[in-house]
């Protein structure tokens, strides 16, 4: 085979790369905006689902509405994955929940809270600036009580990645 026969193949084989490599990028890109709007959809339908007078808390672990505390996705990241956080309570039944970012992949954190004689950690909040504030008014109202909360880390896909923070606890009141 002669030098320019070899320099065509290559060139051929290069420019096929080449379209190979925009047509993956193409279907990523397809897939990514098809996710979006599904998920997008999704949230609107829990948040209607959500305010319905039938709706309960074993309704929504029925059909995958409240994650567990781990994220629900079963995947633990590496253990330096693993946010930190403070909690502190302010006035009017206002916790309020400072934490770190993992700086090299987290865009946000998942709040997860359990509260009364709540035993199950329920996701009550996604947040991409510290510190989140958990204004809920509380279960007997007038009367102090004592939340506990974990984060889970989110990546640019909002995706949970890693282990559950450790448990903070704040005692709230009036």
């Amino acid at each position: 085979m002669s030098l320019y026969a070899k320099i065509t193949n290559f060139k051929n084989g290069l420019a096929d790369c080449t379209a190979k490599d925009a047509a993956a990028k193409a279907a990523t890109s397809e897939k990514n905006n098809a996710r979006r709007l599904i998920v997008a959809f999704v949230r609107t339908l829990t948040k209607r689902f959500a305010i319905l007078p039938a709706y309960t808390d074993a309704l929504a672990r029925l059909l995958g509405l409240v994650g567990d505390a781990s994220g629900g996705n079963g995947e633990m990241g590496p253990p330096e994955s693993k946010p930190t956080g403070k909690g502190r309570a302010l006035r009017d039944f206002v916790a309020e929940i400072g934490y770190d970012k993992d700086k090299g992949r987290a865009k946000a954190v998942s709040i997860y809270s359990r509260r009364g004689a709540e035993t199950e950690f329920r996701f009550i909040g996604m947040d991409v600036h510290s510190p989140y504030l958990d204004n809920r008014a509380p279960l007997v109202p007038g009367q102090p009580e004592t939340r506990e909360f974990q984060l889970v880390y989110r990546d640019s896909s909002e995706q949970e990645y890693g282990v559950p923070s450790d448990i903070i606890v704040v005692t709230c009141a009036a």
